[in-house]
């Protein structure tokens, strides 16, 4: 990956991660605090909801206490109860405009006196009045008194309403006792009392009875949660709007009904707008730094490493040491930092290499002609002296020898003198350029040919699976000769016999031939070097079989690869394509390792 690249991916990842963590941490501390702070202001609001209540409830329990609960009539009336009183008191009007719904008389035996009640929503009023008589019968705190200044408000709730009560004793006008019974009033919690609630406190109100057999689900979310821990629960449905839960009890102390409040989520909206607002910010700070942090690399340092890398690579592909003279741009130099210094220790790097590959170059030359000569001395030598001692051999029997002798030596001088041809026509054919004679011909023909070439002993066996017969476009000697090349050095892998088996085969475009024997196998030391010129594992030759057979395929636009295996044999696969582009500057490269027969050829 190109460093402008890294640099621009890790800045990016950089500001990302910036950006999550801004994300992250705005989320978990603003806006978390905004979130308590929403919390709170429900807290507050359910506790002005609350009092709101208790307002009203104190209010009945005044309204009780002056009016009706201290008053002689009253003392009289728990005793005889007289019909004037309830005329005159007690009618159905004079209830309706107090906003009292139910009223009860007791007596200090506990028992009911005088009970009515008026105009009583969702249920009858003799249910209602059922309902009541028996919670109040069945609970002495609601009327029975210890003392004159006792006064116990709340709320009590029957199967299908909800009330304020509010009890007091029957005393004299004076407040005096002793205690005659008591008196209970109680107003309904209709959807206008809520409604008036909500005009007290500029809320959204809502009372549930928990006596109601089908509660919402939102209650039945938040029961649980009041009537174990107690206290208050606070839900967000959406966005917009928040509830806030409590459990008021009844007069008698347990719970009794869930008051439930609904505000604007006018906090947690400016919250998220503040949020939104850092965030915005942050991420246009982090974006500018980041561009200015990639602006600063690029000028400085990715520039510099980018023209510092294209001069090395035109050097590199002119292959002229000589042109670091690109490398003394003044850009690379802009101040004393470690490219500046980078780029004067390549610089005097390179007039090292210089100096070196000249040195290189002078002994490498000398080695190549050292050993190129050693190699065409040693392999020229044994034609020679066969050729010599043929020669003294005539010389010296003359006339004497038998014609079967005479043919037997000369015989022997053309064996050498074909040898030492080989020697000379082998050093020259990878010497020179490669051209190609492009003529029709089959893969089957050729190993044909080359088998009735490679003089293939008794003892190895040649299973020929080539059937291939399709006309083939190629240099016919030159293929010929890499095919018979490989059958010998297959041949020479298997001194004690074996087989060699030839298969061919059409693949992506390509002909594929493979020659395999059953021989000993390469060695991995020396399976690198085998395309190598003058390197050769046997007793006689330079080196130049398998040079040759690579340049002759390449040349064709093809390959040879091997395969081998220890104690298993060797495979070499010639790849040609069915219709072969023809190169001849193949050369270039490996006559450069060379340089004595370039000079020579020049």
């Amino acid at each position: 990956m190109r460093l402008r690249l890294r640099v621009i991916l890790f800045i990016v990842l950089i500001m990302l991660a910036a950006f999550l963590s801004i994300y992250v941490m705005s989320h978990l501390v603003v806006l978390n605090g905004f979130e308590k702070l929403e919390n709170s202001d429900v807290k507050t609001q359910l506790k002005s909801a609350t009092d709101a209540l208790n307002s009203q409830i104190s209010n009945l329990d005044i309204f009780l206490k002056n009016g009706y609960a201290d008053w002689d009539d009253s003392c009289q009336f728990i005793q005889d109860n007289n019909t004037n009183y309830i005329t005159q008191n007690l009618g159905d009007q004079g209830m309706a405009n107090m906003n009292i719904n139910v009223i009860f008389y007791v007596n200090l035996t506990g028992q009911i006196t005088y009970r009515e009640a008026y105009n009583v929503s969702g249920e009858s009023e003799s249910q209602t009045l059922e309902e009541l008589s028996s919670i109040i019968l069945n609970n002495s705190l609601l009327w029975k008194f210890s003392d004159n200044h006792t006064v116990l408000g709340g709320v009590l709730c029957t199967s299908k309403s909800m009330f304020i009560i509010s009890s007091a004793p029957i005393l004299t006008s004076q407040g005096g006792g002793p205690v005659m019974g008591a008196l209970i009033m109680g107003r309904e919690l209709t959807s206008n009392e809520v409604a008036l609630l909500e005009n007290m406190t500029n809320l959204q109100i809502s009372l549930t009875s928990l006596n109601s057999g089908n509660l919402p689900n939102n209650i039945e979310v938040a029961k649980p949660y009041l009537l174990n821990s107690g206290d208050i629960y606070i839900k967000a449905v959406n966005s917009s709007v928040i509830y806030g839960y409590t459990a008021l009890p009844s007069v008698l102390g347990t719970p009794a009904v869930i008051l439930q409040v609904g505000l604007q989520r006018s906090v947690y909206d400016e919250g998220v707008s503040t949020v939104n607002n850092y965030i915005v910010l942050t991420s246009l700070v982090v974006s500018i730094f980041g561009l200015a942090a990639f602006a600063f690399l690029e000028r400085d340092i990715i520039s510099r490493i980018g023209k510092m890398r294209t001069y090395v690579s035109r050097i590199t592909d002119a292959g002229d040491i000589h042109q670091r003279d690109l490398l003394k741009d003044g850009s690379l130099f802009k101040s004393n930092d470690e490219i500046s210094a980078l780029t004067k220790a390549i610089n005097q790097m390179l007039d090292r290499i210089q100096k070196m590959t000249e040195q290189l170059n002078k002994s490498q030359k000398l080695a190549t002609i050292g050993e190129l000569a050693a190699m065409v001395g040693h392999d020229l030598r044994n034609p020679l002296s066969g050729i010599k001692n043929a020669s003294y051999f005539l010389e010296k029997k003359g006339a004497t020898i038998s014609e079967a002798q005479s043919k037997e030596m000369f015989d022997a001088i053309n064996k050498c003198i074909d040898h030492s041809n080989k020697i000379i026509n082998d050093l020259l054919d990878y010497s020179r350029e490669t051209h190609l004679e492009i003529t029709e011909s089959s893969p089957r023909l050729l190993l044909s040919e080359s088998l009735s070439m490679a003089n293939v002993p008794t003892n190895v066996k040649i299973v020929n699976n080539v059937l291939h017969k399709k006309i083939w476009k190629v240099d016919a000697d030159k293929i010929r000769r890499v095919f018979t090349n490989l059958i010998k050095n297959s041949i020479d892998a298997m001194p004690n016999g074996g087989t060699i088996t030839l298969n061919c085969k059409e693949e992506k475009g390509m002909t594929l031939i493979s020659v395999a024997d059953t021989g000993s196998g390469i060695p991995d030391e020396t399976l690198p070097k085998i395309f190598s010129p003058l390197f050769t594992t046997k007793a006689q030759g330079m080196g130049f079989g398998l040079a040759i057979c690579k340049r002759f395929v390449e040349a064709h636009g093809g390959s040879i690869e091997v395969k081998t295996a220890k104690e298993q044999g060797t495979t070499f696969i010639v790849s040609l394509p069915i219709e072969p582009g023809v190169r001849t500057e193949e050369n270039l490269v490996t006559t450069a390792k060379l340089p004595f027969l370039m000079m020579a050829k020049k």
